[in-house]
Protein backbone atom coordinates (compact mmCIF):
# COMPACT_ATOMS: atom_id res chain seq x y z
CA UNK A 1 0.00 0.00 0.00
CA UNK A 2 1.04 3.78 -0.70
CA UNK A 3 0.48 6.60 0.70
CA UNK A 4 -1.88 9.12 -0.86
CA UNK A 5 -0.48 12.87 -1.65
CA UNK A 6 -1.84 15.58 0.92
CA UNK A 7 -4.01 17.14 -1.63
CA UNK A 8 -5.75 13.51 -2.80
CA UNK A 9 -6.23 13.08 1.45
CA UNK A 10 -7.75 16.90 1.66
CA UNK A 11 -9.41 16.05 -1.92
CA UNK A 12 -11.85 13.85 0.09
CA UNK A 13 -12.85 16.06 2.54
CA UNK A 14 -14.44 18.56 0.18
CA UNK A 15 -17.78 18.13 -0.34
CA UNK A 16 -17.55 19.74 -4.17
CA UNK A 17 -15.18 16.97 -5.01
CA UNK A 18 -16.88 14.18 -6.59
CA UNK A 19 -15.89 10.62 -5.95
CA UNK A 20 -16.54 7.55 -9.05
CA UNK A 21 -15.58 4.16 -8.28
CA UNK A 22 -15.45 1.81 -10.76
CA UNK A 23 -15.63 -2.03 -10.36
CA UNK A 24 -15.21 -5.22 -12.77
CA UNK A 25 -17.49 -8.28 -13.64
CA UNK A 26 -16.20 -11.95 -13.66
CA UNK A 27 -15.23 -11.29 -17.42
CA UNK A 28 -13.63 -8.18 -16.66
CA UNK A 29 -16.47 -5.41 -18.12
CA UNK A 30 -15.85 -2.32 -15.93
CA UNK A 31 -18.75 -0.99 -13.75
CA UNK A 32 -18.76 2.77 -12.14
CA UNK A 33 -20.80 4.15 -9.85
CA UNK A 34 -21.10 7.48 -7.51
CA UNK A 35 -19.41 7.06 -3.93
CA UNK A 36 -20.15 10.51 -2.02
CA UNK A 37 -19.54 8.03 1.16
CA UNK A 38 -15.59 7.71 0.39
CA UNK A 39 -13.48 8.69 2.62
CA UNK A 40 -9.37 8.25 3.71
CA UNK A 41 -9.23 6.07 6.74
CA UNK A 42 -6.23 7.45 9.25
CA UNK A 43 -4.24 4.40 8.13
CA UNK A 44 -4.55 5.81 4.55
CA UNK A 45 -7.06 2.79 3.38
CA UNK A 46 -10.13 4.29 1.18
CA UNK A 47 -13.26 3.30 3.03
CA UNK A 48 -16.80 3.62 2.07
CA UNK A 49 -20.42 2.08 2.47
CA UNK A 50 -22.20 -0.35 0.11
CA UNK A 51 -26.21 0.26 0.57
CA UNK A 52 -27.13 -2.46 -1.73
CA UNK A 53 -26.11 -6.56 -0.79
CA UNK A 54 -27.26 -7.38 -3.80
CA UNK A 55 -25.82 -4.58 -6.31
CA UNK A 56 -23.54 -5.22 -9.08
CA UNK A 57 -20.76 -3.16 -6.84
CA UNK A 58 -21.22 -5.81 -3.92
CA UNK A 59 -20.69 -8.33 -6.10
CA UNK A 60 -17.93 -7.28 -7.78
CA UNK A 61 -16.30 -6.13 -4.93
CA UNK A 62 -16.61 -9.62 -3.58
CA UNK A 63 -15.14 -10.88 -6.50
CA UNK A 64 -12.17 -8.54 -6.47
CA UNK A 65 -11.53 -9.41 -2.95
CA UNK A 66 -11.25 -12.55 -3.26
CA UNK A 67 -9.42 -12.76 -6.51
CA UNK A 68 -7.14 -10.21 -5.88
CA UNK A 69 -8.48 -7.66 -8.74
CA UNK A 70 -7.69 -3.80 -8.53
CA UNK A 71 -10.37 -1.50 -8.72
CA UNK A 72 -10.50 2.46 -9.56
CA UNK A 73 -11.26 5.49 -7.55
CA UNK A 74 -11.45 8.12 -9.63
CA UNK A 75 -12.02 11.89 -7.82
CA UNK A 76 -12.80 15.32 -9.31
CA UNK A 77 -12.98 18.59 -7.91
CA UNK A 78 -14.40 20.77 -10.23
CA UNK A 79 -13.69 24.37 -8.76
CA UNK A 80 -9.99 23.64 -8.39
CA UNK A 81 -9.84 21.28 -11.61
CA UNK A 82 -7.94 18.39 -9.22
CA UNK A 83 -8.54 14.96 -10.66
CA UNK A 84 -6.93 11.66 -9.34
CA UNK A 85 -7.00 8.08 -10.14
CA UNK A 86 -6.33 5.39 -7.37
CA UNK A 87 -5.89 1.80 -8.15
CA UNK A 88 -5.69 -0.40 -5.68
CA UNK A 89 -7.30 -3.59 -4.10
CA UNK A 90 -10.81 -4.13 -1.61
CA UNK A 91 -8.73 -5.10 1.44
CA UNK A 92 -11.58 -5.55 3.98
CA UNK A 93 -15.80 -5.84 4.17
CA UNK A 94 -16.63 -5.19 7.07
CA UNK A 95 -20.60 -5.38 8.82
CA UNK A 96 -20.12 -4.77 12.26
CA UNK A 97 -17.74 -2.55 14.86
CA UNK A 98 -17.11 0.79 16.03
CA UNK A 99 -16.41 1.66 12.24
CA UNK A 100 -19.54 0.20 10.93
CA UNK A 101 -21.75 1.85 13.72
CA UNK A 102 -20.14 5.15 12.92
CA UNK A 103 -20.17 5.11 9.05
CA UNK A 104 -23.45 3.79 9.46
CA UNK A 105 -24.88 6.23 11.69
CA UNK A 106 -23.48 9.25 9.34
CA UNK A 107 -25.25 7.80 6.05
CA UNK A 108 -28.82 7.56 8.46
CA UNK A 109 -28.49 11.30 9.03
CA UNK A 110 -28.87 11.72 5.50
CA UNK A 111 -30.77 8.61 4.49
CA UNK A 112 -32.88 7.31 7.85
CA UNK A 113 -34.69 4.63 5.78
CA UNK A 114 -31.39 2.76 4.19
CA UNK A 115 -30.04 -0.13 5.94
CA UNK A 116 -26.49 -0.50 4.01
CA UNK A 117 -25.03 -3.57 3.07
CA UNK A 118 -21.28 -3.64 3.82
CA UNK A 119 -18.16 -0.74 4.75
CA UNK A 120 -15.58 -1.56 2.50
CA UNK A 121 -11.92 -0.84 2.32
CA UNK A 122 -9.32 -0.49 -0.49
CA UNK A 123 -5.80 0.07 -0.41
CA UNK A 124 -4.53 2.33 -2.45
CA UNK A 125 -1.49 0.95 -4.84
CA UNK A 126 -0.97 3.46 -7.89
CA UNK A 127 -1.91 7.00 -7.62
CA UNK A 128 -2.11 9.30 -11.19
CA UNK A 129 -2.67 12.65 -11.50
CA UNK A 130 -5.39 13.04 -14.42
CA UNK A 131 -5.55 16.87 -14.17
CA UNK A 132 -4.78 18.51 -17.64
CA UNK A 133 -2.40 20.26 -16.20
CA UNK A 134 -0.71 17.24 -14.37
CA UNK A 135 -1.44 15.33 -17.72
CA UNK A 136 0.40 18.28 -19.61
CA UNK A 137 3.37 17.85 -17.36
CA UNK A 138 3.51 14.02 -18.41
CA UNK A 139 3.29 14.36 -21.53
CA UNK A 140 6.47 16.99 -21.47
CA UNK A 141 8.48 14.92 -19.86
CA UNK A 142 7.34 11.84 -22.40
CA UNK A 143 7.66 13.26 -25.45
CA UNK A 144 11.11 15.48 -25.20
CA UNK A 145 9.73 18.77 -27.47
CA UNK A 146 6.43 18.54 -26.92
CA UNK A 147 5.65 22.15 -26.56
CA UNK A 148 7.91 22.76 -29.66
CA UNK A 149 5.51 20.47 -31.47
CA UNK A 150 2.68 21.95 -29.92
CA UNK A 151 3.38 25.61 -31.43
CA UNK A 152 4.45 24.01 -34.18
CA UNK A 153 1.17 22.26 -34.96
CA UNK A 154 -0.44 25.56 -34.20
CA UNK A 155 1.35 27.73 -36.72
CA UNK A 156 1.13 25.48 -39.81
CA UNK A 157 -2.75 25.81 -39.23
CA UNK A 158 -2.35 29.51 -39.73
CA UNK A 159 0.08 29.01 -42.45
CA UNK A 160 -1.92 26.46 -44.53
CA UNK A 161 -5.67 28.10 -44.22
Amino acid sequence: MIELPKEVVAAFDDPDTIKVLTTTDEVGNPHTVFKYSMVVREDGQLAFLELLERSRTYKNMLRNHWFKKKVAVSIFNPKTGLAYQIKGYPTRCIIEGDEWVKFRADLWEQMPDIEPAALWHIGPEEVLDESVAGRFEEEKRRILQLEFWNIHQRRSKYIKG
